[in-house]
């Protein structure tokens, strides 16, 4: 780079950014994604909590992410990284991509401590992400079964007995490999197993706020997850810059 070119042909330094000081490896990663596929996610999930709460006479709020990833360092470097899973399946992306993609308005982002989760903890979680889940296929077979479930029918509440069954493990079966399994998924592998969200086999993105009490659930789910945004996410957008002229 030549720091002698007009100051238009520098890159973009980022507006929002992580505190890398307040950061730790397993932190949960909530995204609101404006992508396609964000969008079709955050409207199923729309549509699947709005007829949950209006069968408990519970007040709707509408689920805010879309997505999730486990926070963890590169192998063997300081560098941070999203450990998730994308359509070409469970990567790493560099908070530096976050990094853009929310100062550009594309993103954003709330992170998420495990409570009761140990230092020790935290880092085998991390492991068991790179050792079990990384370069996994993403499992694309959910996405019909959810589309199914929530804009046509609820099969729980089939009067067929076979289909009562099918409804009973969400959207028809039991998916795997999706973006927030990935998160909540590497700390229940092995002893001493922490459950983050203990009350499904099917985890999205809102079952997190549940497990952080901002959205509700009957019954009431304990709370094993804390938003700690405010401390990792530094957002220099409003700043006003004054003219010296």
């Amino acid at each position: 780079m030549n720091f002698n070119d007009p100051v238009e042909s520098w890159p973009e330094f980022p507006r929002v950014k992580f505190n890398r000081d307040a950061l730790h490896p397993g932190l949960i990663v909530s995204v609101r994604s404006k992508s396609t596929l964000g969008t079709m996610i955050q409207d199923m999930q729309e549509i699947a909590y709005q007829r949950y709460c209006d069968k408990r006479d519970i007040e709707y709020v509408a689920p805010w992410a879309n997505h999730n990833g486990l926070l963890m360092q590169w192998p063997g470097t300081p560098n941070w990284a999203v450990g998730e899973a994308l359509a070409q399946g469970s990567v790493m992306t560099p908070i530096e991509e976050y990094e853009r993609e929310m100062s550009e308005g594309l993103i954003e982002v709330r992170v998420y401590e495990v409570l009761g989760a140990s230092e020790a903890d935290c880092i085998r979680a991390c492991q068991n992400w790179l050792t079990y889940i990384k370069g996994q296929d993403y499992d694309w077979t959910a996405y019909p079964r959810l589309f199914f479930k929530t804009r046509f029918m609820n099969l729980e509440n089939s009067r067929i007995p076979g289909l009562r069954r099918l409804g009973a493990i969400a959207a028809g079966s039991e998916w795997d490999r999706w973006c927030t399994e990935g998160a909540v998924h590497p700390y229940q592998m092995w002893e001493p197993r922490i459950e983050i969200v203990g009350w499904t086999k099917n985890v999205i993105p809102m079952h997190i706020e549940q497990a952080a009490g901002e959205l509700a659930r009957v019954p009431a789910c304990p709370v094993t997850v804390r938003n700690i945004t405010a401390d990792c996410i530094i957002d220099t957008r409003s700043d006003v810059v004054e003219d010296n002229e």
